[in-house]
Parts: structure tokens; C-alpha cells; sequence
């Protein structure tokens, strides 16, 4: 008796490690939402986008993309941020909710403030790569070809639009599936200084993308970034 419930037991688990392999071979042939789960699960450094080059990027930050005057108000934002905590408080622990308030004013003035076109023109025709949100422009179906990429998610579209030199406009050769809008991804190619604008916003810099990549860490976000 004692073998035939062992038998049985393999039979079941032999089973069980089938079914695995067919989910998985779906899962990697795209079908279902098997397949769609395990791009997710598996493939999370997967490339939405490639173009052959030779060029290596130089990995920058989005306070790299602003002018001086920019980049002094971002320095006096942040220390009058810090005045108002006490030892031992951060801004996103420990803190009142009046302190949480009088915080989430100053940057808002500060952000409303910012000039906003001067930039960076070192970064003009530089090779980078840089983390942010896509911002769909000319969507076709679930098909995207022209898009902002801006710091934080929600802006332009939840939220007003970030200044003019912390977004840049892409305008790709052939369209592409449209991804997650909630994700980070990583954007590789050559910035130039040109001004674009749209009813979604402003962009003080365009990008000649050759690489998108899914991005697992945090994206960067100037108001947070400390100079």
C-alpha cells in the first residue's frame, strides 16, 4: 500500500513539473498570460529597442541636463527643506504631516520657479544613457513611435509637465509596442538641444535613441537629486 502511495505521490509531482515546462514554453513563445507573466518575471532587463552602434554611453542623471541658475534653486530648495527637519528625521520618514506640507510647498515653488530653458550644453550631442517614463505622443493602436521621456511617472499626464530641460522628445524611425507607462526604462543615444512642443509639454532637448532597455532600479528624479 505504502509503495502505491509513493508511486502515486511521483506520478502527481511528474505531473505537476510537465505542466510547468508547457507554461514556460508558452511563456516563452508569448502566448497568453502565462507567456505575459514570465516576460515580466524572467525578462526584466529585456530591450525594447536596439540600433546597431559602436558608440558606449555615459550614464548621467537628469540634474546634468540643467542650466546653473537651475541647478542653484534645486541646491536652495533642498537646504530650505532641510531647516525644517530635526536630527534624526529624513523627508520620507519621521516627519509631521505640517512638516510633510510646508515640504511639498517649497518644492512646488521651487519646481514652478525654474527657468526651465537654460541648459546643459555641455550634454549637447553627448552619448548617454539615462533612467525615465515615457510619455506617449503618436500612439497607433498599441503601437508608439514619438514620445516625451521625463523623471517621474504621472508627469504630463497625472501631473503638470516638468521644465522644458528635464524632458526630451523621441521620435523613432519605426514604431514600437507600446510598454508599461507605470515603469522606468533605460535611454540610451545622442541628446541634442532643440526645442519641441506639444499640448502635452515642452522639451529643451531631443534624443537620437539607438537603445531602450526595462530599468529595475528607481528612476532618478531632479527635485529629489542632491548636487
Amino acid at each position: 500500500m505504502s509503495l502505491n502511495l509513493t508511486s502515486l505521490k511521483r506520478a502527481k509531482f511528474s505531473r505537476y513539473i510537465t505542466l510547468l515546462v508547457v507554461i514556460a514554453c508558452f511563456a516563452a513563445t508569448g502566448y497568453g498570460l502565462s507567456g505575459m507573466v514570465f516576460r515580466l518575471w524572467f525578462h526584466h532587463d529585456a530591450v525594447l529597442y536596439h540600433v546597431e552602434n559602436s558608440l558606449q554611453p555615459n550614464a548621467i542623471g537628469w540634474q546634468d541636463l540643467m542650466g546653473e541658475d537651475d541647478k542653484f534653486l534645486l541646491q536652495q530648495l533642498q537646504r530650505n527643506t532641510a531647516a525644517l527637519l530635526t536630527p534624526g528625521q529624513t523627508e520620507s520618514s519621521g516627519i509631521s504631516e505640517e512638516q510633510r506640507l510646508l515640504a511639498s510647498v517649497l518644492k512646488a515653488q521651487t519646481w514652478q520657479g525654474l527657468d526651465g530653458y537654460q541648459i546643459n550644453r555641455a550634454m549637447a550631442q553627448q552619448n548617454v544613457s539615462i533612467p525615465g517614463f515615457m510619455v506617449p505622443l503618436e500612439v497607433d493602436g498599441q503601437q508608439v513611435r514619438s514620445f516625451f521621456v521625463v523623471p517621474y511617472f504621472g508627469a504630463c499626464l497625472h501631473f503638470p509637465p516638468p521644465p522644458p530641460n528635464q524632458m526630451f522628445y523621441v521620435q523613432l524611425p519605426n514604431a514600437i509596442a507600446l510598454p508599461a507607462l507605470d515603469k522606468p526604462y533605460l535611454f540610451s543615444g545622442t541628446l541634442n538641444a532643440e526645442l519641441f512642443e506639444d499640448p502635452l509639454g515642452t522639451s529643451a532637448w531631443s534624443m537620437e535613441v539607438m537603445t531602450i532597455n526595462q530599468y529595475a532600479e528607481q528612476a532618478d528624479d531632479a527635485r529629489e537629486h542632491r548636487f
